[in-house]
This record gives C-alpha cells, structure tokens and sequence, in this order.
C-alpha cells in the first residue's frame, strides 16, 4: 500500500540533454557502489555510462515537476527486468525508491511476468530493500546478485 507521505511521481523520456545531469546522478547514486566494486575510472566510466545511455531507453523519474532518477526497464518473454533504478541522494530512503519498485511488481505481476533485475554485492541496502519487497536471489555471480519475484504472484503494490 502506498505511503501518504509518498510523493506522487510520474516518468517522462529522457533526451540527449539530460545526459550530463544523468551522468552526475549515476556518480552521486551509484559512484560509492562502483567504487568499491572496481574502482572508479571517470573516462572510463563516462563511456561505459555513454554506451548504456544510448543502449537502453531511459526514463527520468520526476516529483512536482523536478527530475529526482533514472529509471531502466526492459520488458522480455515472460520477465520484466529492472535495468536501473538510481534517486538522487535527496530522494533516497524516502520511500520514492520503494513505491517504483511496488509498481513495477505489481506491473509484472499483472502481465503474468515476473520483475527481474541485478544489484551489486556492495549495494546492501538496495539487495536489502529488495529483500524486503519480495526478491529472492536466484543466482549469484562474482560481483552480482540476480534477484526475481515468484512466479506465481508478487506483493499487492500500488500502480502510479
């Protein structure tokens, strides 16, 4: 159920002159996790983060009008895969993060799929929340966990 001090939000597609503030999202959400994973490289980094921009569609999270994230999914047979989800610090531990995830199981769950997606080890906190809403940790690689609703049915979650 949704949290009333839960902001409304909503998504909107994000263009190529958001790349840079997307960039400084990616390095403020996701940099620490990174960092402690392989090192952080900002050329390479840059790159890596350019390939995936023009990769895979985006979509930029906004509350009142504000761009607070970046949301990935990728719909596939009989799974919906949570590419990314990264708030800016501000908008973290506020339950935005909680309420996207929510809809996004309850949207799987709807079409029959389940919700899929990778964390890394270092992220504790998202593996955990993730945890918490339902994921299982199907299979674990050297610096990742893959994590995935049942199939039979995930958690009653709000839709946006």
């Amino acid at each position: 159920m949704a949290r009333p001090d839960v902001p409304h939000w909503r998504l909107r597609k994000i263009t190529a002159a958001d790349f840079e503030w997307a960039f400084e999202l990616h390095k403020a959400a996701m940099g620490e996790y990174v960092e402690r994973t392989w090192g952080w490289d900002e050329d390479f980094q840059r790159q890596f983060f350019a390939d995936a921009f023009e990769r895979q569609p985006r979509q930029v999270i906004q509350v009142a009008g504000q761009d607070v994230g970046v949301l990935v999914t990728d719909e596939r047979h009989g799974d919906l895969y949570l590419g990314l989800i990264e708030l800016l610090p501000a908008w973290q531990g506020r339950g935005l993060g909680t309420d996207i995830l929510r809809w996004l199981i309850r949207r799987a769950a709807d079409a029959g799929k389940t919700l899929s997606l990778h964390v890394l080890k270092t992220n504790v906190r998202a593996a955990a929340l993730y945890q918490r809403e339902g994921l299982r940790v199907v299979d674990s690689e050297e610096v990742k966990l893959l994590m995935r609703t049942s199939p039979s049915g995930a958690r009653t979650a709000p839709s946006a």
